[in-house]
């Protein structure tokens, strides 16, 4: 699978807009070069993943849009939620050990991580379930 230069904490917050287009990615600290399903899963999340559908629901048409010309460059749906299982598990090892350190575990993250693998469990794509559906 090729690698692409991935930004690795790619959100909202870390992007620029204007005129309703994304105009500069900021904090690139964690970027690397990885496969396209790296923040192809963070790009998917932010439409798809638990969450104010209110705010999720703006997004999903573009998002959609995205990973229609991605997602077989990516892998594949498969790929993509191969992908999601193994960072939602690194979130949550990342969480606990904070707490197990400190205390300063971010609950909200590490129940959006639950809720994202619970979901992902019951086989048919979890909360990307209507991305791959409306792919079809």
């Amino acid at each position: 699978m090729p690698t692409v230069l991935n930004h690795g904490d790619l959100c909202a917050p870390n992007t620029l807009w204007h005129d309703g287009a994304v105009t500069a990615l900021l904090d690139l600290e964690f970027a690397v070069v990885a496969p396209l399903a790296v923040d192809l899963n963070e790009i998917v999340k932010i439409a798809f993943a638990p969450g104010d559908p209110d705010e999720r629901a703006p997004l999903r048409d573009v998002v959609t849009r995205i990973a229609e010309d991605s997602l077989a460059a990516a892998g594949g749906p498969d790929v993509l939620v191969g992908y999601s299982i193994m960072l939602e598990v690194w979130l949550m090892e990342q969480e606990l050990a904070a707490g197990a350190v400190d205390d300063d575990v971010d609950e909200t993250d590490l129940a959006n991580a639950s809720t994202m693998l619970t979901a992902f469990a019951e086989g048919d794509g979890g909360y990307f379930a209507p991305l791959f559906a409306a792919l079809r």
